[in-house]
């Protein structure tokens, strides 16, 4: 019974030896911006230049991912990139538009609204991008802020680009 017993532990040894547990599935939510876009011209309202955008945040994780707020940050000419507020029919804040409860594994969740600058000016040229599960505005989080991913890196989408042009 022992020789059976130290065989079976050595086999075991020599399998978690062998593993390469860096490619073992993550048992985490992992939530990426799946696409970001301008859907429509900007326009001016109450002296701001509004632009009318959809982020689609998709959950590639194998676990839901709790509540979490989506922003948008802009880089002008200075090359110094700001938030900019992204504000979304039906959610109480302005700036950040949040998830209504978990989003499961698999499923996207989608933010359509208008983002609102005082900033920026007729014929100028930006670069837009977008950021789910973020801490933007926060203090006191912990690292990975409201939902702990399989990859905290890939949360912000590419940069999309535009040039304001109010007819």
């Amino acid at each position: 019974m022992k020789t059976i017993t130290f065989l079976l532990m050595g086999v075991l040894a020599m399998v978690l030896t062998a593993c390469d547990c860096n490619h073992l599935p993550c048992l985490k939510p992992d939530l990426v911006v799946e696409n970001f876009e301008i859907t429509g011209s900007p326009f001016v309202q109450s002296g701001r230049i509004h632009l009318p955008v959809k982020v689609v945040v998709k959950n590639q994780g194998s676990l839901p991912a709790d509540v979490f707020k989506v922003s948008v940050a802009y880089t002008g000419a200075d090359g110094i990139e700001y938030v900019v507020a992204f504000s979304v029919p039906g959610e109480s804040s302005l700036w950040y538009p949040f998830t209504q409860g978990p989003l499961a594994a698999g499923a996207s969740a989608t933010f359509e609204g208008v983002l609102i600058s005082s900033f920026w000016e007729n014929g100028q040229s930006i670069r837009l991008r977008a950021t789910a599960d973020s801490c933007s505005g926060d203090e006191f989080m912990p690292e990975y802020c409201r939902v702990d991913e399989c990859d905290e890196t890939n949360n912000t989408s590419d940069y999309i680009g535009t040039t304001i042009a109010i007819n």
